[in-house]
């Protein structure tokens, strides 16, 4: 029987092999902390003696059932809806049935019930079902398979249940992409910790269920095409002095310069731009991470030329009225500025409308596009990671990691020092 070949998302949990002892269960790491003196066999052992024990301090045994004239997959079926709904006599019922026709099936099973009934609910059970897994020689020497079965079924019978692992396995077989999963476990991390109660995404059978997701299922992280200052000034200079033209120039440039989300960008009003000797200064009054609203500010300096981040922005507050409210604002078709708030939407069509003016794919690019091209050419140009940040506000090196990554993969290249 090879558990990981008949259920491959179990392989991150239940990682040891049923013919030796080297690999090791993530289970009882977890209730042993994960002692660095114990190799995985001794902390298998440990559990084994302690699962030995137990069944030998039983003081009667209980009688055997006869079998049920039922397949091996309704004796399947009905052990594990027995032991969900704590129906003693009839998991039983089913394991006698399961040891006399196929043996394997009813360990593995069981297995399959402790993890996906049980999990973090009684991590002990599922260390010790787990050990049951070893082969018929440990369960021998742990009393025989019946006295095995017979214990383990009526702890779980009796032990408490939680499907949260089994949930997760089942999300992610209907979206592979793995973001719905991170929502949900961000969303219930967040209300455990609110309420005052232990947060059941920190344990470790969660984090392996999440591993062996991604093992089976992940795909590597979508990421839009970031828009390099070279095309950007290049688009800058194909466009036209029209109204919209004047504004989407200003958008462009202020949201490059200044590696602003889309919800950044749009948020902007007139008092939050001071005009300095260098350049300007934006405040960012609220973003993604400074939900209190803190701020911070940013400075954008002079550039030459038509590409003029303030000067752009100059020429566009021009055509908007003098007064408090949103920079920008909707465009009609007839010219007409509007006194509402652009939308986060407006953005990514602006930036795939602008791409297109000197022939790449629009399909690549979104509003993300500006603030990921700040950060990759800024990489590119051999800009530190903490002049980046600070322009950028990422709130650590490991966000900004990806653009960094990416601007670098060819500075310093081994290839292009041979070719």
């Amino acid at each position: 029987m090879a558990l990981s070949r008949a259920f491959p998302i179990y392989k991150e949990v239940i990682s040891f092999t049923l013919n030796s002892g080297i690999a090791v269960s993530v289970l009882p790491l977890i209730k042993l902390k994960e002692e660095k003196d114990m190799n995985g066999s001794c902390i298998l052992n440990d559990f084994r003696f302690k699962l030995a024990q137990a069944i030998a301090l039983e003081n009667a045994k209980n009688k055997m059932p006869e079998p049920l004239a039922i397949s091996p997959w309704m004796a399947m079926s009905l052990l594990q809806k027995a032991i969900r709904r704590g129906h003693i006599q009839w998991a039983l019922a089913a394991a006698v049935t399961l040891l006399d026709v196929s043996p394997d099936r009813l360990w593995r099973r069981l297995c399959v019930t402790a993890y996906e009934d049980i999990g973090i609910a009684d991590l002990d059970l599922v260390a010790y079902v787990s050990v049951s897994l070893k082969g018929k020689t440990v369960r021998k020497e742990l009393g025989g398979e019946w006295s095995v079965a017979n214990h383990l079924i009526q702890r779980m019978c009796a032990a408490p249940k939680c499907r949260a692992a089994d949930d997760l396995m089942i999300v992610a077989e209907r979206a592979s992409q793995l973001d719905q999963q991170r929502f949900d476990m961000t969303f219930i991390s967040a209300i455990h910790e609110a309420k005052g109660l232990p947060n059941p995404t920190n344990t470790k059978l969660i984090k392996a269920t999440l591993r062996g997701i991604q093992r089976a299922h992940g795909v590597p992280q979508n990421q839009v095409s970031p828009l390099l200052v070279e095309d950007l000034t290049h688009i800058i200079c194909l466009m036209g002095n029209d109204v919209k033209s004047l504004r989407n120039k200003a958008l462009l440039l202020i949201g490059f310069a200044g590696g602003l989300r889309r919800s950044e960008l749009v948020a902007l009003d007139r008092d939050d731009i001071e005009v300095a000797r260098q350049g300007i200064i934006v405040t960012i009054r609220r973003s993604k991470t400074d939900q209190l609203g803190e701020g911070r500010r940013i400075g954008i300096p002079n550039a030459r030329g038509p590409h003029c981040p303030a000067l752009s922005l100059e020429k566009w507050l021009q055509r908007i009225p003098d007064s408090p409210g949103p920079i920008f604002r909707p465009v009609t078709k007839a010219g007409q500025i509007r006194d509402t708030r652009l939308s986060t939407e407006a953005i990514a069509k602006i930036v795939k409308g602008a791409v297109t003016l000197i022939g790449l794919d629009s399909a690549s690019y979104s509003g993300h596009s500006l603030r990921a091209g700040l950060a990759t050419s800024a990489a590119m140009h051999g800009v530190s990671t903490i002049a980046i940040r600070r322009q950028t506000g990422h709130a650590s090196d490991s966000m900004l990691a990806r653009y960094v990554r990416s601007g670098e993969l060819f500075m310093n290249n081994a290839v292009g020092a041979l070719l």
